[in-house]
Protein backbone atom coordinates (compact mmCIF):
# COMPACT_ATOMS: atom_id res chain seq x y z
CA UNK A 1 0.00 0.00 0.00
CA UNK A 2 1.23 3.78 -1.00
CA UNK A 3 1.11 5.82 1.85
CA UNK A 4 2.24 9.05 0.13
CA UNK A 5 -1.64 10.29 -0.82
CA UNK A 6 -3.12 9.70 2.48
CA UNK A 7 -3.94 12.67 4.36
CA UNK A 8 -3.53 11.53 8.15
CA UNK A 9 -2.18 8.31 9.46
CA UNK A 10 -1.98 9.92 13.21
CA UNK A 11 -4.21 7.57 14.72
CA UNK A 12 -3.91 4.54 12.42
CA UNK A 13 -2.46 2.96 14.96
CA UNK A 14 -3.71 3.97 17.99
CA UNK A 15 -4.89 1.97 20.53
CA UNK A 16 -4.58 -1.30 18.70
CA UNK A 17 -3.57 -3.79 20.50
CA UNK A 18 -4.44 -6.65 18.28
CA UNK A 19 -2.19 -5.53 15.73
CA UNK A 20 0.40 -8.03 15.12
CA UNK A 21 1.83 -7.60 11.68
CA UNK A 22 2.50 -4.95 9.51
CA UNK A 23 3.89 -4.90 5.91
CA UNK A 24 3.57 -3.19 2.92
CA UNK A 25 3.65 0.15 3.49
CA UNK A 26 5.26 1.80 1.05
CA UNK A 27 6.47 5.72 1.67
CA UNK A 28 4.86 5.51 4.68
CA UNK A 29 6.84 9.07 5.93
CA UNK A 30 5.05 10.69 2.95
CA UNK A 31 1.71 11.08 4.66
CA UNK A 32 3.37 12.93 7.16
CA UNK A 33 3.64 16.46 4.98
CA UNK A 34 4.36 19.82 5.82
CA UNK A 35 6.17 21.88 8.47
CA UNK A 36 5.78 20.70 11.90
CA UNK A 37 8.14 22.58 14.05
CA UNK A 38 7.24 19.73 16.77
CA UNK A 39 8.13 17.23 14.34
CA UNK A 40 5.51 14.51 13.47
CA UNK A 41 4.82 11.25 15.22
CA UNK A 42 3.87 8.08 14.18
CA UNK A 43 2.32 6.29 17.46
CA UNK A 44 2.28 2.62 17.70
CA UNK A 45 2.27 2.65 21.66
CA UNK A 46 -0.93 1.06 21.98
CA UNK A 47 0.24 -2.23 19.89
CA UNK A 48 2.12 -3.98 22.80
CA UNK A 49 1.91 -7.46 20.21
CA UNK A 50 3.83 -6.06 17.08
CA UNK A 51 6.43 -8.46 15.92
CA UNK A 52 10.29 -7.12 16.04
CA UNK A 53 9.78 -8.32 12.08
CA UNK A 54 6.47 -6.06 11.63
CA UNK A 55 8.68 -3.21 13.40
CA UNK A 56 11.56 -3.66 10.77
CA UNK A 57 9.06 -4.04 8.10
CA UNK A 58 8.06 -0.16 9.02
CA UNK A 59 11.47 1.19 9.08
CA UNK A 60 12.55 -0.55 5.83
CA UNK A 61 9.67 1.36 3.95
CA UNK A 62 9.61 4.19 5.56
CA UNK A 63 10.36 7.24 3.78
CA UNK A 64 11.90 10.75 5.55
CA UNK A 65 9.09 13.76 6.80
CA UNK A 66 8.70 15.64 3.64
CA UNK A 67 9.45 18.68 5.27
CA UNK A 68 13.82 18.78 5.46
CA UNK A 69 13.15 21.18 8.27
CA UNK A 70 11.47 18.81 10.77
CA UNK A 71 13.96 16.60 12.33
CA UNK A 72 11.59 15.78 15.52
CA UNK A 73 10.06 13.25 13.98
CA UNK A 74 9.44 10.37 16.23
CA UNK A 75 7.86 6.23 16.64
CA UNK A 76 7.04 5.87 19.72
CA UNK A 77 6.96 1.64 20.41
CA UNK A 78 5.26 -0.28 23.06
CA UNK A 79 7.94 -0.64 25.77
CA UNK A 80 7.76 -4.52 25.17
CA UNK A 81 8.22 -3.95 21.36
CA UNK A 82 11.20 -1.57 21.95
CA UNK A 83 12.81 -4.26 24.09
CA UNK A 84 12.85 -6.66 20.80
CA UNK A 85 15.12 -4.03 19.00
CA UNK A 86 19.29 -3.30 19.16
CA UNK A 87 21.31 -0.11 18.06
CA UNK A 88 20.95 -1.90 14.27
CA UNK A 89 17.41 -1.94 14.04
CA UNK A 90 16.79 1.77 15.41
CA UNK A 91 19.66 3.12 12.93
CA UNK A 92 17.30 1.91 10.00
CA UNK A 93 14.79 4.55 11.32
CA UNK A 94 17.26 7.28 12.45
CA UNK A 95 19.29 7.53 9.18
CA UNK A 96 15.49 8.60 7.39
CA UNK A 97 15.01 11.14 10.60
CA UNK A 98 13.12 9.18 12.64
CA UNK A 99 14.00 8.73 16.48
CA UNK A 100 12.83 5.60 18.20
CA UNK A 101 11.66 5.86 21.37
CA UNK A 102 9.47 3.80 23.77
CA UNK A 103 6.33 4.13 25.30
CA UNK A 104 7.57 3.75 29.26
Amino acid sequence: MDMKSATTVTNMFTNNTALTTVAGFQNLGKAFTGSNADGHTLNLAGSPNLTKQSVLNIFNTISAPDDVNCNNSKIILHSTVYALLDASDIAIATAKRWSVVSSA
